[in-house]
């Protein structure tokens, strides 16, 4: 699963730092369609301090079998847990 960023597949390292973002994070049942993984990436990577891809991102929801539609995840609003 290691490749080279710019191949645009997911890179461990990333997925890695992309779970433990999603880890702290409230999950519901529904689709939020509010707010695009795009978007939780981005928050990921502010909090990890590092760079994190699309399709690392999407290989970590996945992975941990968080549901999503697309562009949208079963994040809810609220912060993260505590």
């Amino acid at each position: 699963m290691i490749n080279d960023r710019y191949t645009s597949k997911p890179v461990q390292s990333e997925v890695d730092r992309a779970k433990s973002w999603i880890l702290q994070q409230k999950t519901v049942k529904t689709i939020n369609y509010k707010t695009s993984t795009y978007h939780y990436k981005h928050v990921a990577e502010r909090w990890c301090g590092g760079y994190i891809s699309q399709d690392s991102f999407n290989e970590a929801l996945d992975q941990l079998g968080i549901k999503r539609s697309g562009d949208y995840t079963c994040f809810s609003k609220r912060k993260s847990k505590q």
